[in-house]
């Protein structure tokens, strides 16, 4: 049985929702844009932290997989590929160790399980100023008024906002910023597929 990616996608969106299901405070958004839209990871779950799922079906190839790691690697806390048993071998050359591993494999009755391969650890590439990007313009200004920062600067460029929040705000305090306005998108904006799976 060939696994396609809707079909890994659907089983993922239940396994996730299952594992957070006593977390009101995760949120999980599908076809998150990152780096400008330069690249799109498949699941984000933010709670007290960004964690980023990438699929690889059995219909996929692994061709744009280095540039999406090296991508992700600059934005999120931890990450997980999430593939069939036909990239268990190759998808590992592509992707750096930190990154955990989880394999997606077809039942009997017709549906996918998941099994661990390689556990996740802490994202030791992460860039603040990418991950700051991840903020819509209307985000960003919203961050810098809570810091009495949008003095002077609401007709601002995104990516001047962006600066600001790098330069003024701790690291920490940041960082808590961007899970925050994550969390509460609204469900759509264009093709930016998001969907609420815990809400309490």
């Amino acid at each position: 049985m060939e696994l396609r990616d809707k079909d890994i996608r659907t089983a993922l969106r239940e396994h996730l929702k299952s594992k957070f299901a006593c977390d009101p405070t995760t949120r999980i958004l599908e076809e998150m844009g990152v780096a400008h839209w330069n690249a799109r990871i498949d699941m984000t779950a933010v709670n007290g932290h960004i964690h980023g799922y990438e699929i690889k079906s059995d219909l996929d190839t692994l061709d744009r997989l280095p540039n999406q790691a090296e991508l992700f690697s600059k934005v999120f806390d931890t990450l997980t590929l999430v593939c069939t048993s036909k990239w268990l071998d190759d998808a590992p050359k592509f992707i750096p160790d930190w990154w955990g591993i989880i394999q997606a494999k077809p039942t009997k009755t017709g549906n996918i399980r998941f099994s661990i391969y390689r556990k996740p650890r802490k994202n030791p590439q992460l860039e603040l100023r990418a991950m700051v990007e991840l903020l819509w313009r209307e985000e960003a200004i919203d961050v810098l008024e809570s810091h009495g920062l949008a003095r002077g600067y609401k007709q601002s460029a995104r990516w001047i906002l962006w600066d600001r929040l790098v330069e003024c705000i701790p690291k920490t305090a940041l960082k808590v910023s961007v899970r925050e306005r994550l969390k509460v998108r609204g469900p759509y904006r264009g093709s930016f597929r998001q969907q609420l799976l815990c809400d309490g």
